[in-house]
Formats: structure tokens, C-alpha cells, sequence
């Protein structure tokens, strides 16, 4: 809430200040294609970690904070070692996702420091479909309508 007020009072300065509306809403429009394309370059590099990956078995042990996260996630036993998930874990699912003690095949990433369960598989291949959708169509729409 507070970054939409932040940026109403910007853009209420710049109009102030004597930038037209075009090229404030031309400011806001690169803005959203900077930050789309960030989004998908972020699910790119996690979609080569994940196929970097191999796969293993694992068992889920419990959800609770890592540290240095606001969110739970979920983590799992690989062999003797504790491994939290890549992503924090689903909200709304959880008893449909994790089941206590029951063994499933997991992609442990490199140096062993995360695993990608199938809440963070879907996410990545998800993320990397839906921004790299919106990536194109922004540039696609930004030069249609800046004239090349």
C-alpha cells in the first residue's frame, strides 16, 4: 500500500514539475517491462538450476520458517541431511501437498543446499510460460508503440 502511494505522490511531482502525461505514462510502462523482464530472467536461471538438478528420494519432515524468510516452507530428509524447499511452501494445500513421512521423488539442487518439490517445479515452469508471455507482448507493445 504504501508503494502505490509513494508512487501516486511521484507521478503527482513529475506532472508538477512539467512532464507531460505521455511520457509519465511512458516512464510507468518501462518501469513494468523492466520488472516483467527481471521476473522471467529470475524464472530462467531457476529453471536451468532446476534441470542442473538430479533427482532423489525424499521424505517430508515439516514446515516451519527458514532463516532470514517471513515464509514457511517446507522441508525434506535426503538421506541423513534436513534440505528446505528452493520456494516457500503452498498456503492453501498444504495438507494436499505435504504428507508427514511419506517418501517422494524430489530434485535436490547443486551443493545440496535446496530441493525442488512439485509446488516449486510448477512454480518455475509456470513463472517462465506467464513472464515470458508478458515479456514478449510488453516489448512487442513498447515497440509498436514507440515507432521501433
Amino acid at each position: 500500500m504504501e508503494f502505490l502511494a509513494g508512487a501516486a505522490v511521484l507521478i503527482v511531482l513529475l506532472y508538477i514539475l512539467g512532464f507531460g502525461l505521455n511520457l509519465i505514462a511512458s516512464g510507468i510502462v518501462v518501469c513494468l517491462v523492466a520488472a516483467t523482464v527481471l521476473c522471467e530472467a529470475f524464472f530462467l536461471f531457476s529453471l536451468v538450476r532446476l534441470l542442473l538438478s538430479k533427482k532423489v528420494t525424499a521424505r517430508f519432515v515439516r514446515i516451519a520458517k527458514r532463516e532470514k524468510w517471513r515464509f514457511d516452507t517446507a522441508f525434506y530428509e535426503v538421506g541423513e541431511q534436513e534440505i528446505p524447499n528452493i520456494f516457500p511452501c503452498e498456503m492453501t494445500m498444504r495438507d494436499k501437498f505435504y504428507k508427514k513421512d511419506k517418501e517422494i521423488k524430489l530434485r535436490l539442487g547443486i551443493g545440496r543446499k535446496c530441493v525442488y518439490d512439485m509446488n516449486a517445479v510448477l512454480t518455475i515452469v509456470f513463472g517462465n510460460i506467464l513472464f515470458g508471455l508478458s515479456s514478449w507482448f510488453f516489448i512487442w507493445g513498447a515497440f509498436v508503440l514507440f515507432g521501433h
